[in-house]
């Protein structure tokens, strides 16, 4: 017998993949939740440790800034296995990826605060 979590996980999962039931296509789903003012503690907690086990409450947020296009899509490529990380941004499906050699990183915690940055200003169009 599941668990209720687990029987709710799997509603969530379904009604995921079919939000026609609400007017909106699944794709389109991801940018139902828009970012308000309040998610500003939430960011900044992440920004304090990117690699702690996050809340339901960050999980949402980082959920939706997560949500872009893959084309354009900042993320990091790791140029030097465990010493060195590098911006890229993806193009689409089946296209090279754009390693942005300026940005640079030995610290994997300072590349994910930067893409988080860069994610919430595309998000948002403010700055944090």
């Amino acid at each position: 017998m599941q668990s209720s979590g687990a029987l709710r996980l799997g509603n969530f999962a379904r009604d995921c993949a079919d939000c026609s039931h609400r007017g909106i296509s699944a794709m389109e789903y991801g940018s139902a939740y828009r970012i308000q003012a309040s998610d500003r503690e939430l960011a900044a907690r992440f920004l304090d440790d990117p690699f702690a086990d996050p809340t339901p409450d960050q999980m949402r947020l980082l959920n939706r800034l997560r949500w872009h296009p893959i084309g354009g899509k900042y993320v990091l490529v790791c140029t030097r296995r465990h010493e060195e990380w590098t911006l890229a941004r993806l193009k689409g499906r089946g296209e090279p990826i754009e390693l942005l050699r300026e940005h640079v990183f030995t610290d994997l915690a300072e590349a994910e605060r930067f893409v988080f940055r860069r994610r919430w200003k595309a998000a948002t169009g403010e700055a944090l």
